[in-house]
């Protein structure tokens, strides 16, 4: 029998085979749980790594009884079907095992290291699947916690900037500037009469650049309750002489300093087109959060779409940002969160307002002012 194991004519040491499979098993145990997860890996390709694992469990079935059970002995015959299993088992014990019974042991040792093997492996693989899952949930947190970082980062970029171009910003004299070209106060409260059936009701609404004052007064006229903010400590002033209240302070911190739906009404009358983009969306986000449930924004800037205000008058004011089209401000505040309510042109360019803007203007002969264009977009929108 020793000479059998030796000659080894198969070509299989069945003590070598155990050995490997050890040993392999032994390097699978030693694999770190750091695995490296590539940018590919998604949710999508972890259920289809499970699928497998099933698959696998399922033509494996891991169990060592099932592979090292002695099959029982029977027999067709019933009467002599006892003597004849008797004579058998007397037969295989007495001949048949004591020629292969150390090939047996032997087959026995490596179906039960197999088995072992099996058992391990699976076990690896199950561990592995657990630490995929972790990793993908790990990776989507971070993503989410790195896209909040990156907006965190922005919005202070935004406040940077906006700090630095106030500290930067050179005085600017407004009211003289307002009193030279602010228009005619009439024409202004006919264009505010048909803001106030957004207003009606409210009980706190906010004016942004309030200037000198014009929308606070027709409000206050109208029976309903308001407040201003300027920049401009002349306007201020000029406002509290007419005893309107207003507060010295501009819009980004003023809003900063509200309570989450503390306003139920908001006018921006030519304010926006004074902030760079990154501030108009950080404006609008502002207002958007700041205002009650049902709130509106009425925003007011230059018709940039008329070719006289964009060449003529749009330019006349020196702090004025690059110009947008009315429809990127609609983009703006639904970016914002807000849906548009409305939006529409007013305050007809006319001689009147002509000869404010230009005192020395005479109409050329043979040449008109297209007297359809309108100095004004209006932007209504509700959060």
């Amino acid at each position: 029998m020793q000479d059998m194991r030796e000659d080894n004519r198969y070509g299989i040491d069945p003590s070598k085979l155990m050995l490997n499979i050890i040993n392999n098993v032994k390097g699978l145990n030693n694999v770190s749980s750091n695995l490296p997860v590539s940018e590919e890996d998604n949710p999508d390709l972890l259920a289809n790594q499970w699928d497998k694992y099933s698959q696998l469990k399922s033509i494996i079935p891991i169990t060592a009884s099932a592979y090292l059970t002695e099959p029982p002995l029977s027999s067709r015959f019933k009467i002599l079907g006892r003597f004849i299993v008797t004579l058998r088992k007397f037969g295989a014990r007495l001949f048949a095992k004591w020629y292969t019974g150390p090939v047996f042991d032997q087959q026995s040792r490596l179906n039960i290291s197999l088995i072992k093997s099996i058992e391990m492996i699976n076990s690896v693989l199950e561990d592995q699947m657990k630490i995929n899952s972790a990793l993908v949930m790990t990776k989507n947190n971070y993503q989410t916690e790195l896209q909040c970082l990156k907006n965190n980062i922005q919005s202070e970029l935004n406040e940077t900037k906006y700090t630095i171009e106030l500290v930067n910003f050179p005085v600017f004299p407004y009211q003289k500037f307002n009193e030279k070209f602010g228009g005619l106060a009439e024409k202004h409260k006919e264009i505010y009469n048909s803001y106030f059936q957004y207003l009606r009701g409210c009980s706190n609404v906010l004016d942004i650049g309030c200037g000198r004052g014009v929308f606070l007064e027709h409000l206050k006229e109208s029976g309903i309750n308001g407040y201003g903010i300027d920049s401009d400590k002349k306007l201020v002033e000029w406002c509290k002489g007419k005893e309107l209240q207003v507060i010295q302070d501009d819009a980004i911190n003023h809003l900063k300093s509200l309570n989450i739906g503390e306003i139920d009404g908001i006018y921006a009358g030519h304010i926006i087109e004074h902030l760079p983009l990154g501030l108009k969306q950080l404006l609008l986000e502002l207002c958007y959060e700041k205002l009650a449930s049902g709130g509106h924004l009425i925003i007011q800037t230059p018709n940039t779409i008329s070719p006289y205000v964009l060449h003529n008058l749009y330019y006349l004011d020196p702090t004025h940002q690059a110009p947008l089209h009315p429809e990127t401000y609609k983009l703006l505040a639904e970016n914002a969160g807000f849906t548009v309510i409305d939006s529409y042109l007013s305050e007809k360019i006319t001689d009147d307002l002509l000869k404010i803007w230009n005192p020395g203007y005479i109409e050329p002969e043979g040449q008109e002012i297209d007297q359809a264009s309108f100095y004004n977009f209006t932007l209504i929108v509700k959060k």
